[in-house]
Parts: C-alpha cells; sequence; structure tokens
C-alpha cells in the first residue's frame, strides 16, 4: 500500500512537472514541438450546429452577457486571444471561490503585459450577481478589468454557456430553475474558440501547469503566425 502510495505521488508530481520541463527545454533549446490537446467533448443534451462546431472540433458557443462595468462582452471581443474560463458566485458557500480567485490573480499577473491573454469568470448566481456586485467582488482581488471579464446574464444564457460551451454540470429543475455543481476547474481556451486544458483552480501546482501551457500555446501562435 505504501509504494502505490509513492507511486501514485510521483506519477502526479510527474504529470505536472513534465509541461513545464518541456517549456523551459524549450526556451532555452528552440522550437515548440509540444502541442497541448484539443479537448471534444460531446454532450446528448446539447444539439450540434455550426455555430459552436467545426470540422468536427468543439467550440465555444457565440454569447452575450453583460460584464462588471455593465458593459456588453461578447465572443466578439475575444477574438484572437487566448483566454482562461471559471465559474463562480459571490456569496461563495465554501473555500472554492476564493481559491480559485487568489489563483487568477496570479495568472493575471503573469500575463499583465500581454493584450492577447483574457480571464472571464461566469456567475452561476445572476440573480444576485448583478454587475456591480460582480464590480466589487473583483475588486476584492485586484482584478484589472482589462484583462479579467466577470460576466453575467440571465440563467437561460449562462445555463446554455455553461452545459453546451465548456461542459461544467449543471441541471436543469421541472420549474425551470437551475442547479449548478459548483466546478472548481479553470478552462483554457484558445484563439480558435477550442478547449486545450481543465485545470483544479483550487490547486497552486495545477495552476502553475495553466501557466505553463498558456506560454506554450502563445509560442505555438508565433511560431504559426
Amino acid at each position: 500500500m505504501r509504494n502505490q502510495r509513492i507511486f501514485k505521488a510521483g506519477l502526479l508530481t510527474l504529470m505536472i512537472g513534465l509541461p513545464v520541463f518541456i517549456y523551459s527545454f524549450l526556451v532555452v533549446f528552440g522550437e515548440n514541438k509540444y502541442e497541448l490537446p484539443v479537448y471534444n467533448p460531446k454532450s446528448v443534451d446539447c444539439v450540434s450546429n455550426q455555430t459552436n462546431e467545426k470540422d468536427t472540433l468543439h467550440r465555444i458557443p457565440p454569447f452575450e452577457l453583460l460584464d462588471q462595468d455593465s458593459n456588453l462582452f461578447s465572443d466578439a471581443d475575444l477574438e484572437d486571444k487566448i483566454y482562461v474560463a471559471n465559474f463562480i458566485l459571490t456569496r461563495c458557500p465554501n473555500g472554492i471561490c476564493p481559491a480559485m480567485s487568489n489563483e487568477l490573480v496570479r495568472v493575471q499577473e503573469d500575463f499583465k503585459d500581454r493584450d492577447d491573454v483574457q480571464l472571464i469568470s461566469y456567475s452561476i448566481d445572476p440573480e444576485f450577481d448583478s454587475p456591480s456586485v460582480l464590480k466589487e467582488f473583483g475588486e476584492y482581488y485586484g482584478a484589472n478589468p482589462n484583462i479579467w471579464k466577470f460576466l453575467t446574464g440571465s440563467s437561460q444564457e449562462i445555463y446554455q454557456q455553461s452545459k453546451c460551451g465548456y461542459f461544467v454540470a449543471v441541471r436543469m429543475n421541472e420549474d425551470g430553475s437551475f442547479d449548478f455543481d459548483h466546478d472548481k476547474r479553470l478552462i483554457l481556451v484558445d484563439k480558435d474558440q477550442r478547449i486545450r486544458g481543465f485545470y483544479d483552480g483550487t490547486n497552486r501546482e495545477e495552476v502553475d501547469r495553466l501557466i505553463v501551457e498558456i506560454k506554450i500555446l502563445l509560442q505555438e501562435y508565433e511560431q504559426n503566425s
């Protein structure tokens, strides 16, 4: 049993550390040959159409929501940007949202000088999380509104985007209300609206891996430009 625990711990360390090693190697020795996977999840509850699928690969569907400054924010504002998405609620009953937000502060700091990296936090409590509430929440964490957007809208819009865009666990009740299973994942999306990675947003080592893989993805686009 002890050997199994050691083996599992070693395997986890290898999985987390490999992207870091690869990126460091590429910076020192040259061209990027390491490619991040493209995730192509499917759901029988989501209707496929040309707006969110191209060449059989899943794309994040178009959307239009309000940001923390009460401005309309849509998928068009993410053109030519890599972004990290997550789902929050400001009156979080546990420590998940603060932990994720603190980790995203680190991501924001790492890419503060890039205009092609964005952070997006969708509210899963839109009836309470008005733009002004989200603005106060963002200010508490030092969110730069040019980099980090907090989005809200109708429950239906958030439901569709979470379930059919990012495949976050959510259920529609008989009365039309929604139950969200609070998901602690951070989701990496590339400039082509494809999902490239999932990360535990409460785990510092996982977020370290996210930061490295954003850099790998940026390098991938630079080499292909």
